[in-house]
């Protein structure tokens, strides 16, 4: 299953019921067979709706941990490929879609009906690019 067919898949609400950024990392540990305990999906609650103040935007968040996720050694600065990465799907994502403010996000991409799974499945297929583009050193 691709990463972006595992964020469509969490995005089912007859199913679950995760946020953006719980979403990307529930997807990532599904696709990449990350194995996660429950207690790091329960990490990213925080990181909802713009650090649940419509700033900055969860799908972005929630990328950045996949990201330390895939790419992290032992800590941060121990971790060249996960900044060079981390900084290329940030770049890519401002590219794609003008900010990476959830409140600017919300008034362009969100649907009263799906909230904001379109912009999710966009910005997963970003991330998702990112991490084809660089594998796992």
């Amino acid at each position: 299953m691709t990463y972006v067919d595992a964020v469509r898949h969490f995005r089912d609400k007859s199913n679950y019921d995760y946020s953006c950024s719980e979403t990307m990392v529930a997807a990532a540990n599904k696709a990449y067979d990350l194995n996660l305990p429950p207690q790091v999906l329960r990490t990213m609650a925080p990181f909802s709706g713009g650090l649940l103040t419509e700033d900055v935007c969860g799908i972005m968040t929630g990328g950045l941990a996949v990201i330390g996720l895939l790419y992290t050694n032992h800590v941060a600065h121990d971790s060249d490929q996960m900044v060079e990465v981390s900084k290329a799907f940030i770049s890519q994502f401002k590219e794609t879609f003008a900010t990476a403010q959830c409140v600017d996000l919300k008034a362009v991409y969100r649907d009263e009906q799906t909230g904001c799974t379109d912009l999710i499945i966009q910005g997963a297929a970003v991330l998702e690019a990112i991490i084809e583009a660089n594998p796992r050193v």
